[in-house]
Order: C-alpha cells, then structure tokens, then sequence
C-alpha cells in the first residue's frame, strides 16, 4: 500500500478540522471558503523542521510512543483499536487525550472510515527529530573492535538439535534437562552460560525460570517450532526438525526474532518500537553507549512488576538483542557500548 502524502491527506480533512489547525499560526490572510487554499498555507507550515521538532518535543511520552510506533507501523491506516495496542495500559480517557493531542498537533490525521494515518513527510521528520537527539552521542569504534560476522545463536542451536539427535535426553521431574546433560551441551557452544542458582526466577518465557536467558530462548524457540519434543519424560527431536535444515539463513533471522518479539511484547508493549528505533540508530563501525540508549528509550517503557524500566531495556532488551546477534555489546575502556551485530542485515526488516 501505498504511502499518503500531507497534501492528500490534507485535501481529505473537512473545512472545520483545517481551521483548527490554522488556529495555531497567525495568518488570517486566507479564504476559509476554499480548501486548497487552505491547504496551501497549512503544507509548509506543518513539515517545517523547527515548528515540527518543538511541537515533538511538547508531546507527553504516551503521545510520543504513539506517533514514533506508527512511523515504523507497515500499515497505511490503523483503526483506535489498533492505535490503542500502542499503549495498552493507558486508561481510555488518557489514551483519547493523546490522539487528540497529536491530531491537534497536526501530527495524526483521521481518514478513510474512521481511520489514522501519519502523512510520510511528517513521518520522516519524527524520526529524523528522534535520531538527531542521540547522533551527537554516537563514536568511532577503535581500530580492531570490529564485528565478528558469526552468527553464533545460530551455531549454537545447530549443535542442541545435534545432541539432541544422537540421544533422548532424560528431563527431571519439573520438565528440564539434568545438570550434567546441560553441562554437556555447554561444552559445544559458542556462549557459555551457568544454570541460574535464584529459588525464585523471574522473566519471561516458558522455560526462563530453569535456565539462562540465552538458552531458554534457544529451548523455547525450538519447543515452539515444534523441532524439539519433551515426550514422556524424554527431551527428543520432534518431526518438524526436517524443516530446520530446510530454512535459509535470512528466513532463520526473521523466525526467531519474530519470536521473541512476540514472547515479550505482552510485558514489553512498545518492544517493536524500541527493537525499530535502536536499530535505526546504530551504524556500523560506531558505537552508542549503552545509558545513552537506555535514557534514549526508558519513556517509552514502563516498569512490568519486578523489573524496572532501565532492567528492561538493560537486561531484556539490549542483552536478548546482543544474544540475538543483532547488535553487538562492546567494552572499552571501563563502559559499555553497543553497535551492529552480524546478523542485523538479515532480521532488520521484521514483519510480525
């Protein structure tokens, strides 16, 4: 579908709606009879780079999340339903507050049945509003801190299918492997990680609360994909294992970040948003400290039970994203850094 200029989106508003909007701008040198002219006045005025970006930065962070989400959304048009998707735990009256607020702001438009749409040239300001706050804190990474192109998740589940094949792993009563099997798996990947040692585990996942999160997300993602089976007590293959090898490196990518994205969107509602907008701000061969990203992202996240905003971001997000290999966590010089992974050229552009 294709994207919807201001100047058509503009023609489609009813005269009153085209008057509100000139309300904010002191020109009364217009006929409110005639809607191109109108039109005419209102087009420059709302791309305008310094009246958008004060207007941006006016915004609450609900209003914000709202506006960014749909600038990265596929979708021409979004119903109020799906806009309220956006921000699910916003009450109705603060969450109509908001589309007003952006429809007042000339950021949101209203259209075809009822419909919202963000015109593209708006759109391309938004984001370009967003990244230019962070751009100054972007660096050259140091000479011989490149990125490995390995992509070791993919190794790594590679070699569990493998152990996996050459014998039925016995699971204990609670449903996991037994240590000295963990173990063994552990000598063969690329990521070592210690079975967590908590009574009490919190996190997201089926498997999370008996193992790291790398490997939980690798188990649960094979469990999903219906490769591995958990059968009377046994860890075994299951019968779609056949399609795995079947499966282009790209198509890989794309199936295992579109499963994560899904299994923390309900305790991370804005996940794509961030997953977009950090993606959009790293560059290969530079580096974005990790407080940057996380003072970058934190008012579009909200504290989900026992994590705060900041763990979420820290610990949920950029740490899954670096276990993803779609960014890579660097350390230099006592701080941490993040910057392109080898496996982002291939899962950059999700559908899901």
């Amino acid at each position: 579908m294709r994207k919807m200029n201001l100047i058509d989106v503009l023609l489609f508003q009813d005269r009153r709606q085209l008057l509100n909007l000139l309300k904010d701008y002191d020109d009364a040198s217009y006929n409110a009879n005639s809607k191109r002219e109108m039109v005419e006045i209102l087009y420059p005025k709302l791309i305008n780079k310094n009246e958008l970006t004060a207007k941006f930065q006016k915004l609450s962070n609900d209003a914000k999340r709202i506006s960014l989400s749909l600038c990265y959304d596929r979708k021409l048009l979004l119903s109020e339903e799906e806009l309220r998707g956006y921000t699910p735990k916003l009450k109705e009256g603060v969450f109509k507050k908001q589309i007003n607020e952006l429809i007042s702001a000339g950021i949101l438009f209203t259209y075809e049945g009822n419909n919202f749409l963000i015109p593209k040239q708006i759109k391309n300001e938004l984001v370009l509003q967003f990244k230019s706050t962070i751009n100054e804190d972007t660096f050259i990474l140091p000479i011989g801190r490149g990125v490995s192109e390995e992509i070791e998740i993919i190794n790594d589940l590679f070699y569990l299918i493998d152990i996996v094949a050459e014998q039925r792993l016995p699971l204990t009563k609670n449903g996991m492997v037994h240590k000295k099997d963990y173990q063994l798996i552990m000598k063969g990947f690329c990521i070592k990680e210690e079975l967590p040692n908590e009574k009490w585990r919190f996190g997201y996942g089926r498997r999370f609360s008996q193992y790291p999160d790398r490997f939980s997300l690798i188990y649960d993602f094979c469990f999903d994909k219906g490769w591995l089976r958990e059968d009377r007590g046994d860890l075994t293959l299951g019968q779609s294992v056949e399609a795995l090898y079947q499966l282009k490196l790209e198509e890989f990518m794309k199936d295992i970040v579109k499963y994560w994205l899904k299994l923390y969107k309900r305790p991370i509602p804005s996940i794509s948003l961030l997953y977009h907008l950090l993606l959009d701000l790293l560059n290969e061969g530079e580096g974005l400290e990790e407080q940057c990203i996380i003072t970058s992202l934190s008012p579009f996240v909200e504290d989900y039970y026992f994590d705060r905003k900041e763990d979420i971001i820290q610990k949920r997000f950029l740490e899954m994203l670096n276990h993803l290999n779609l960014v890579k966590k660097v350390e230099i010089e006592g701080f941490c850094c993040y910057t392109i992974g080898p496996a982002n050229k291939y899962a950059y552009n999700v559908e899901w």
